[in-house]
Order: structure tokens, then C-alpha cells, then sequence
């Protein structure tokens, strides 16, 4: 027996526009201002915006500095492929190196001031031995500029070799290089003169292998002089012993299947006739004249020794500022941690009297980083950052605000740059995390919403500036832990208010976990640390 009923009717749909919607996403200063909270009005309103114009135009000097690289890789390229089809000192040559030279002193690189000045005056005689400020610009290279000039470099040197036979000097380049660069280049030269060697030793040219590998054997005993610690240069340096073994190896093999000529190529003094052009294919209108059997016992010199121990000393007297410079940074990052840590413990003055020693060592040391700029990226720059860190919370902690980087003229936190300074406000906010951590174990809720808020703060102006320069991107992952530590610790602390008190053992394990971890003991022993 079949029953017909009707479905059930459907239920009446309910009109979105009179549903209850979501409140927006909570506002922390909005809270601090409900609470009373000491916050400075300027803490929400801090901005880095005056920061992005310096940065994008770091920004823009690098990429055009890449840019010009791979111009400049691609015109040593095409000169280096014309040697196969012309001699050195044909008119296509001297074009095209004409052209590498071209981009290379291309003044559009505002960073590298007066670099591009004529050089008229510039010889070994008048240069100044001991001290960096001479007409060569010693600023970092932007990009990879300087791999690009020492392959200019090792271009200009094999061109000059296979002219004249003697390796080039530094004060015959057409452009202001730095001795790093020129030392980098001749280096690489080495290897060209080894792959030069195996097309002469196919023409049975045992003359200007020779010359190779007289270049070589010279270069290397003024290279044993200097001291390149354990940087580019070094692993660059031990490349030519093997580039000598393989001119000494090729020249052996060489003259044993010839031996008339075993006698004159194995000895290491060079003949008078070996005083030319590799490319000079003149031969004695006579055979067996004397030319060909009387060696000089002068050694012809094919690298400027002279200009090579200026060299030589100029990269010492830079080592001896580096090291002043690492040491009495060293000094100042250890009065900048006993400052944060005085901060923490509440004592002002001794943090001051911190905070002003590391002030003195900056100014000690400033005459030094302008004359050799290249130092202040590294220990300087460190210590910087602790300091400008130190700075910036003893400004948050004394007046509930951020310090600016400039402030009518006047810098706040005095001798960092914009880099820098960011740097130290990215550190800031591990300091801000453990102030939290003390306060949230006196349950004083206020002062971690005030934290939660200055982190948060911190961490939107400067995801907002899209470009952070020198790897400050490897400290963003550390500053998103630090507002998500706290939005979780000021969401455990919102239960004490509601539920007088129930929450404490639930509130104190992860307050002290996740943001403490150790770095907040500020007690006496931290202190002697350092």
C-alpha cells in the first residue's frame, strides 16, 4: 500500500544582509588606547618611509651595476675571440679594447666618485706607498663589478704581453682599478700564459714560452712576499704555482725533442735576443750566430718589482687598519651587550656610560673606515647594529617610543647608516620579546600588549619597503616568531582577566619557553660574559 506525501517544506533562507558579520581583525593600539596605556602617540605612527628612497636607489645602482657587468663580460668576450683573427696590435683590437674600457669607466656609477679623473699624474714615483687615499677609489664595487674588472684586467695584461712581452703595470691601466683587482687580473693572466703556451709549443716556439714562463716565475716571487690571509686573493694566489708548473712542464717537453735548444730553454735567465714581442718572428740572418748560443747573465725584468712592493704595502698598511678596526670593534660589541643587559635590570646610568663608550669608539674609528670604506662592512657594521640595538631600546624603554633615524637633522642613534639602523631595529625586537617575557610573569598585561604592538609595528614598515639590502631578509623570520610569541602570550594573559586566575600554570610553561629560551637572564652572570 503506496502513501503519496509531500516533501517536506524546505526552511526559509535567511537574508545575508541581517546576519551578524565579523568584526574586523583587532587593532592593538586601539587596545593601549582603551587601557590607558603610556605608549607614545608616535609609536603608532611610526614610519621607515623616508627610508625607501635610499634604498631603491641601492636598489637601482646595484642592478645597473649587474647590467654593466654582463656588458663588460661579453666585450671581453668578443676581444679575446678576435685574437684568433688579428695581432694584438691590429686596429680591431685596440677597438674593441677601446670599447671594454668604454663601459668600464662609465661615470653613470654614482657610487664610485671621481674615479673616472684622468691619470696623467698617476706613476709609480708620486703614488703614495703607505696610505689608500691616492687617486684609486677604494668604495666597495656594487654587483659583481669587481670579478668584471679584474678580467678587464687579465685582458689588458695578455694583450700588453703579447706587445711587449713584460707584464703590465698597474699605473699603465686606463682606469683607476684597486689593487685587489689588478693583483686578481694578473693572477688570471697566469692561466692565459698557460693556454698560450700550448699554441706556441705546437709551432716548436720555445722563445716565447720562455718569456711565459719568466713572467710567471717573476709574478710568483713577488706574490710569496705578500700576506693575503684566507680571502679571494689567497686561493687565487695558489693557482699559479700550478699555471708555472704547466709552462715548465710544456717547455720541458718541448725542448726534449729538441736537443740543440735544451741548453737555452731550461736555463732560467733569458737571452738578449729573448728582449721582444712574443709575436716578433725575426729571426738572426745567420744560423748559430752567436745569439743563439751566449746567454746574458742579467735577468731581464718582465714585472715591475718596484711597483710591486708598493703594492705590496699599501695592502699591509690596510691590514693594519683592519685590525685595528676588528679589535676596537670587538670592544664596542661588548659594551653594547652590557648596555642591553643594564637595560633589563633597570640600571640607566651604567647603561648610558655603556651606550657613550661604544659612541667613542665609533668616532675613533671613523677617520679610518673613510679612508678604507671597504672595512665598515663587517665588524664595524656588526657593532653598529648592537649599538644602534642598544640605543633603540634604551629610547623604547625610557619613552614608549621607536627611535627615528633622523629627527630634525639631529640622528638619534649617531653614526649608523640607513642599513644599519634597520638592522638594530630588527634586533630591537628580541630585546622588546624578553622585556615581555619579565612582564608577563608580573601579569602585567598592558606592557605586553605595548610590546605585542611596537613588534608589530616594527614588522609591517619594514615588510612594507619591499627591499632590504645586504641579507637583513635572513632576520624577517626571526621577527615574525617574536609578534607570533606574543599575540600568543598576550592571548594566554586575556584568561586572567576573565577567569581570576586560573590560567597560571597554563600561562607561565609557554610564556617562558617559547620567547625567553635563555637569552633573558639578565642577572650578573650574562653580564660577566661579556
Amino acid at each position: 500500500m503506496s502513501s503519496n506525501k509531500s516533501p517536506a517544506p524546505a526552511p526559509p533562507k535567511a537574508d545575508p544582509s541581517s546576519s551578524p558579520r565579523p568584526e574586523p581583525p583587532l587593532y592593538f593600539f586601539s587596545i593601549l588606547s582603551a587601557s590607558g596605556s603610556k605608549a607614545s602617540p608616535s609609536l603608532a605612527t611610526f614610519s621607515l618611509k623616508d627610508l625607501y628612497p635610499e634604498f631603491r636607489a641601492s636598489d637601482e645602482r646595484r642592478e645597473k651595476a649587474l647590467s654593466r657587468g654582463r656588458l663588460i663580460d661579453s666585450q671581453v668576450n668578443t676581444t679575446r675571440s678576435l685574437l684568433s683573427q688579428h695581432l694584438p696590435q691590429s686596429s680591431e683590437i685596440r677597438s674593441s679594447l677601446a670599447a671594454v674600457y668604454e663601459l668600464v669607466t662609465d661615470d653613470s656609477n654614482p657610487s664610485r666618485p671621481n674615479e673616472t679623473e684622468a691619470e696623467t699624474e698617476k706613476t709609480p714615483e708620486n703614488m703614495d706607498i703607505t696610505s689608500t687615499t691616492s687617486s684609486q677609489s677604494r668604495h666597495p664595487r656594487e654587483g659583481s663589478l669587481q670579478w668584471k674588472y679584474e678580467d678587464v684586467v687579465s685582458l689588458h695584461a695578455y694583450l700588453h704581453f703579447l706587445s711587449h712581452g713584460t707584464l703590465i703595470r698597474l699605473s699603465d691601466l686606463n682606469f683607476n682599478f684597486q689593487d685587489e683587482e689588478y693583483l686578481g687580473g694578473v693572477i688570471s693572466f697566469c692561466h692565459d700564459l698557460s693556454r698560450y703556451a700550448v699554441g706556441r709549443a705546437i709551432l716548436r716556439d720555445a722563445t716565447s714560452i720562455e718569456m711565459a714562463r719568466d713572467v710567471t716565475t717573476q709574478l710568483l716571487r713577488c706574490l710569496l712576499k705578500f700576506d693575503f690571509r684566507n680571502g679571494p686573493l689567497r686561493k687565487k694566489y695558489d693557482s699559479v704555482k700550478w699555471a708555472l708548473k704547466r709552462l715548465e712542464t710544456i717547455l720541458y717537453e718541448l725542448v726534449v725533442t729538441e736537443g740543440k735548444t735544451a741548453s737555452v730553454a731550461l736555463n732560467g735567465n733569458a737571452d738578449a735576443k729573448s728582449d721582444v714581442s712574443p709575436m716578433d718572428t725575426s729571426k738572426d740572418d745567420a744560423e748559430g750566430s752567436p745569439s743563439d748560443h751566449k746567454r746574458s747573465k742579467v735577468e731581464i725584468e718582465r714585472v715591475s718589482m718596484a711597483e710591486m712592493e708598493q703594492i705590496r704595502q699599501r695592502m699591509e698598511h690596510r691590514d693594519a687598519l683592519r685590525e685595528k678596526v676588528i679589535k676596537r670593534c670587538r670592544d664596542s660589541q661588548k659594551a653594547a651587550k652590557q648596555a642591553i643587559f643594564a637595560l633589563h635590570r633597570g640600571d640607566v646610568k651604567r647603561s648610558e656610560k655603556l651606550l657613550s663608550q661604544c659612541e667613542d669608539i665609533a668616532k675613533e674609528l671613523t677617520p679610518i673606515i673613510e679612508e678604507e670604506p671597504k672595512l665598515r662592512y663587517g665588524s664595524f657594521t656588526n657593532s653598529l647594529e648592537e649599538y644602534a640595538e642598544a640605543k633603540l631600546f634604551a629610547i623604547w624603554l625610557g619613552e614608549k617610543r621607536l627611535g627615528k633615524f633622523q629627527t630634525n637633522g639631529d640622528a638619534e642613534v649617531p653614526f649608523v647608516n640607513a642599513e644599519e639602523y634597520v638592522g638594530g631595529l630588527c634586533d630591537l625586537t628580541g630585546e622588546v620579546g624578553r622585556y615581555a617575557v619579565h612582564r608577563g610573569t608580573k601579569r602585567d598585561i598592558d606592557e605586553v600588549k605595548l610590546c605585542l604592538a611596537t613588534n608589530t609595528q616594527i614588522l609591517s614598515e619594514i615588510k612594507s619597503m619591499g627591499y632590504l639590502p645586504r641579507g637583513l631578509w635572513k632576520k624577517m623570520d626571526q621577527l615574525k616568531r617574536s609578534v607570533e610569541n606574543l599575540e600568543h602570550m598576550v592571548y594566554e594573559l586575556s584568561f586572567l582577566q576573565g577567569s581570576n586566575g586560573e590560567m597560571r600554570e597554563r600561562i607561565a610553561a609557554p610564556m617562558m619557553g617559547d620567547l625567553n629560551s635563555g637569552d633573558g637572564d639578565c642577572d650578573e652572570k650574562e653580564d660577566d660574559r661579556y
